[in-house]
Parts: structure tokens; C-alpha cells; sequence
């Protein structure tokens, strides 16, 4: 995502002076910038959101950045909380959704009840274990076993029939959710909306093809229906700046 960032920047008419940040000095991000920063690795159990706050601030003022760019989703969550101090701190706009909204996007279980309780399409989904056998005797097999909280596709298994339940379950973790299997791989599709000021400035949408959780190929074709969804989710979400809605 940083990569694409840079890219459609260079690509952009828009006068600007690139700084790049990351974590690693292999980061080819780094590389293509006018001046490049590495901060503190903020998934280190030895580092923290401390130090890791603390550099990011000096670097913003140092290079007395405008605007930032968050291309992590790690970073989204923990930004979405600091943002107003990180903004005071060093006059930079930090592009990042509100808590509230990080909050939905990082768990299933809260995306599926805002789109139940938005009257958008869901697929049916359980967190309560204890009520598995009335869930599949509702809806029946497949189904999706994942962790609530977690990407490209770690800890998921699709389960065709009862014996394979237990080891998916296992597979998801602490905090498995089940999920109504819907659609088909061939109706799998990345779609994207930029929202500011509470007005969609654009949806793309994408069907793509999947590899290890991740996009390895996408086209663009005309999906009236599903810009139009897309476009009216990402009202109701109000998201500060982009956002990424992954459906079938």
C-alpha cells in the first residue's frame, strides 16, 4: 500500500516533497522518496506505541510534514487514538479514521453488527459457541471459521462437514467467529472509497483472485450494483479519508 501511495503521488499532478517512513531499511519506499526516516518497530514487545510515538513526532516536525499517509493496518488502530496529539504536536493533518471506525474494521463480529444494523448485506455470523448446533441447523455447511480479529486469511478454514469443525476451530484461536460460507471464489472482490467531510469522492471495485489472503490479480469491470453499495457503506461508516470493503 505504501508502494501504491507513492506511486499515485509521482503519478498525480499535485506539487509535493515525498518522506517516507518505515520500519525496515529494506523497505524499497524508502528509496524512492526525497527523504527517508526509520522509526522504531512498534510491534517489538521491547519498543511499544511509546517510542514509537515519540519518533514519529520529531520526524514530522523535523521535516515539517503536512499531511500523513498511514499505509500500515497496524498503524490504523493505534494512530485513530493519537491522532488529535500527534496533529497538536506538529501542525500535520494525520489522514486516519476515528477509533470508533478502526474499531469496526480490526473485529468481524462489529463489522457484521454494523452492516446488520445499517440494513447493508451480512453474512450471517457467530461469536457464541454455544449456540454452534442451532447456527447450523439454521444455515447448514459450508462455513467460514476465522479469528475475529486478524488478515489475509491467517488462522481461516473453510469447513465443508462437521468432523472438520473442532480442528478449525483450533486453527482460529481464542476468538474464533463462524460465518455463513457465501458466494464463491469467483465472485470474490477488493473494493475501495474515499470519504472526507462526510462525502464519497470516489469507489473502485475490483474482482480479483486470491493468493495466500492476498490480491494476486484484479479486474476492472463495470459493477454498477456494487459501486453503488460500496459507495452507500462507506457513507454510513463516515470513514476519515480511504477505506477498504473486501466481499463476495
Amino acid at each position: 500500500i505504501g508502494q501504491g501511495i507513492i506511486k499515485s503521488l509521482k503519478f498525480s499532478s499535485l506539487e509535493h516533497r515525498l518522506v517516507a517512513l518505515d520500519f525496515f531499511p529494506q523497505a524499497v519506499g524508502l528509496y524512492w522518496a526525497e527523504a527517508a526516516h526509520l522509526l522504531p518497530d512498534v510491534l517489538s514487545p521491547e519498543v511499544g506505541e511509546g517510542p514509537y510515538l515519540e519518533k514519529l513526532v520529531e520526524v514530522l516536525r523535523r521535516e515539517r510534514v503536512a499531511v500523513l499517509l498511514v499505509a500500515t493496518d497496524f498503524e490504523v488502530p493505534l494512530l485513530a487514538q493519537a491522532r488529535a496529539a500527534v496533529e497538536a504536536q506538529t501542525g500535520c493533518r494525520v489522514v486516519v479514521s476515528p477509533p470508533d471506525v478502526a474499531a469496526i474494521a480490526e473485529d468481524k463480529w462489529a463489522t457484521y453488527e454494523f452492516l446488520k444494523a445499517h440494513g447493508l448485506p451480512y453474512a450471517p455470523s457467530l461469536i457464541d459457541l454455544e449456540k454452534l448446533e442451532a447456527f447450523i441447523g439454521e444455515h447448514g455447511f459450508p462455513l467460514i471459521v476465522k479469528p475475529r480479529r486478524g488478515a489475509r486469511s491467517r488462522g481461516m478454514t473453510l469447513v465443508r462437514e462437521r468432523g472438520a469443525l473442532d480442528g478449525a476451530l483450533r486453527a482460529a484461536g481464542p476468538q474464533p467467529i463462524v460465518q455463513h460460507a457465501i458466494g464463491s471464489e469467483d465472485t470474490e472482490y477488493t473494493c475501495g472509497a474515499v470519504v472526507a467531510e462526510g462525502e464519497c469522492l470516489g469507489v473502485i471495485v475490483m474482482r480479483r483472485e486470491l493468493r495466500d489472503g492476498n490480491t494476486f490479480r484484479a479486474y476492472i469491470e463495470p459493477e454498477p450494483e456494487l459501486e453503488a453499495l460500496v459507495r452507500e457503506a462507506a457513507l454510513k461508516l463516515n470513514p476519515r479519508g480511504p477505506v477498504n470493503f473486501q466481499l463476495r
